[in-house]
């Protein structure tokens, strides 16, 4: 063969997978060439290879070098198909294919053929709806480019993004349905806009001023009502928002390094109502609330004077108050003259119960009165405790012998007081069984302050008795008001028998004893825990604003 030349055609420049819901090949494109021998048409064989270059001479080399050996041609004409990876086309520059031929396949060497310019089908360019023009803006559903993108929707725009024609700064902007009024608008420069924010309009921007980057949400009337400010460099940033008169309401800035809160009344002055920060110490929280004059009415300071304590004051026109968990006893609380008399301290109402549901206790007889369960309350001052006790009374009875117990409650294991020896009594004409029937005991005692443990008892005089499903709850109470008056029992009910257990020994009573103590104690020093702990958080919030006022005049103007 003395010459071999190559007529050739792209036929696309990607070609999709047959399937409409299959993924497109990859960078796959089909190409089809003509070979010639002195111009005859060949037929029979070929190999051919294929480089692509980014100039029509010298240049760098983007993909192969392809080989496709063995290409069958007929009447000069051969197809095949090209991948030189997806990123060869990505960035849109031209690209030249290099063409190699040798033929028949397999004989003698390579024939460069030499390049040619790869051009895209039309479509591949321009696709309906979407404009691309020279300097790659791209508009979707407009008659031409105007911005980079631009995307209509029920004959309006609706999605704007770009760059300014002004200051080639970049923006998002989305428009209300139907109108050309923006709703949303992410901005890169204020200068940009042409003029007032936006009607109900979101604005993400950057200064070159006092504030740093800014977001803000403006309302209907175009009236800023909240904005983040990026602050200057070597300053932290703030959130605020206004009311509809552009005045500030509410304001979380950094200060000295920290957070701090603010609640504002725009209708005197501006001043703080409320703030929330650090305290001047810087260990400690501190929440200030102000009167419409601006001053502290209500402070809590959570690091009060740095030494990890905690100050809580309350001031006012008519008194003021003070804790302070620096201090004991006494002068740990500081209240007006008269505000809490002795009769008032330690008396509240409390409660106390004991409860054995799942076993039965029988009573031993032989003229001890049993102690069924047992119950320790911690009463805070002298008063009185009323002692309830209820339970079902269980009895297995013989014919012919009267069945006979009596049962109470006692502030002494082992004894009944004079009125609580309540009897339950089955006559010998009954039948021979068991019966169960319910019963309630109750009294009320005197008491002091300290521990007091009360007593379900029983004592059995004949028949074989027991008790299940047994209670005893002591309420105490601080005063009377009126003529305390003991009172008894009630019956009724019906239940079967529970697996039996030995009534409680002194071992078990005192046990229960000690542990009641021991839960009050618990009690007692949880509550002052927690006390203590939110009381040291409150105290550090207000030092801060307690030495801005030592350290600050402030002249008050008179509110008219």
């Amino acid at each position: 063969m003395n010459k071999v030349c190559i007529r050739s055609a792209m036929i696309a420049t990607m070609v999709l997978c047959a399937q409409a819901s299959a993924a497109p090949a990859g960078g796959t494109f089909s190409y089809q060439g003509r070979l010639t021998d002195a111009g005859v048409p060949i037929t029979g064989t070929a190999d051919v290879r294929f480089n692509l270059w980014d100039a029509d001479a010298g240049g760098t080399l983007v993909g192969g070098p392809i080989e496709k050996l063995g290409q069958t041609v007929t009447d000069g004409l051969f197809n095949t198909e090209l991948n030189f990876g997806t990123y060869a086309f990505a960035d849109g520059a031209e690209r030249w294919l290099e063409i190699e031929v040798r033929s028949p396949a397999g004989v003698g060497s390579y024939v460069n053929l030499g390049r040619q310019a790869i051009h895209g089908a039309p479509y591949a360019t321009q696709v309906r709806g979407m404009w691309v023009d020279d300097v790659g803006g791209v508009t979707m559903g407009l008659s031409k480019p105007r911005v980079s993108l631009s995307i209509k929707s029920a004959g309006a725009q609706a999605v704007r993004l770009g760059a300014s024609s002004s200051d080639e700064a970049g923006y998002l902007t989305l428009f209300e349905a139907g109108s050309a009024r923006a709703t949303v608008e992410l901005d890169a420069d204020e200068d940009n806009t042409g003029g007032g924010p936006a009607q109900g309009s979101i604005r993400l921007r950057s200064f070159d001023g006092e504030n740093g980057g800014l977001l803000s949400i403006a309302n209907d009337d175009g009236q800023e009502t909240m904005s983040l400010l990026g602050g200057l460099a070597g300053h932290g940033g703030s959130l605020a928002v206004f009311n509809e008169s552009g005045q500030t309401v509410a304001e979380l800035a950094s200060q000295s390094g920290a957070g701090l809160f603010v609640l504002r009344d725009p209708n005197f002055f501006g001043y703080e109502i409320f703030e929330a920060g650090p305290d001047s110490s810087g260990g400690g929280d501190l929440y200030v609330a102000r009167n419409e004059f601006g001053v502290i009415g209500f402070q809590v300071d959570g690091n009060y004077s740095g030494s990890d304590s905690t100050r809580v004051s309350i001031s006012g026109a008519t008194s003021s108050m003070s804790f302070r968990t620096d201090q004991s006893g006494n002068d740990s609380v500081v209240l007006p003259t008269g505000a809490i008399n002795s009769a008032e301290i330690e008396n509240e109402p409390g409660v106390a119960s004991a409860l054995e549901g799942t076993t039965s206790v029988s009573l031993t007889g032989g003229g001890v009165a049993d102690t069924i369960l047992s119950r320790t309350i911690t009463c805070p001052a002298s008063g009185y405790c009323v002692v309830i006790g209820s339970f079902q009374a269980g009895v297995s009875h013989s014919s012919g012998t009267q069945s006979y117990a009596e049962f109470g409650v006692s502030d002494v294991a082992g004894t009944f007081p004079g009125n609580q020896d309540v009897a339950s009594i089955l006559p010998s004409g009954a039948a021979s069984g068991s019966y169960i029937m319910p019963a309630s005991v109750h009294g009320t005692f005197q008491v002091t302050a300290g521990s007091h443990t009360f007593y379900l008892v029983g004592e059995e005089y004949s028949g074989s008795w027991g008790a299940v499903d047994s209670q005893l709850t002591i309420m105490y109470f601080p005063t009377n008001y009126g003529t305390v008056t003991p009172t008894l029992m009630g019956f009724g009910g019906d239940e079967s028998f529970a697996p039996t257990a030995a009534p409680m020994s002194p071992v078990d009573i005192e046990r229960e004893y000690r542990q009641s103590v021991a839960d009050d104690m618990a009690r007692r020093d949880a509550e002052a825990g927690e006390t203590a702990r939110r009381l040291i958080e409150l105290e550090a919030r207000i030092r801060e604003l307690e030495a801005q006022q030592d350290n600050t005049e402030r002249e008050l103007p008179v509110k008219e």
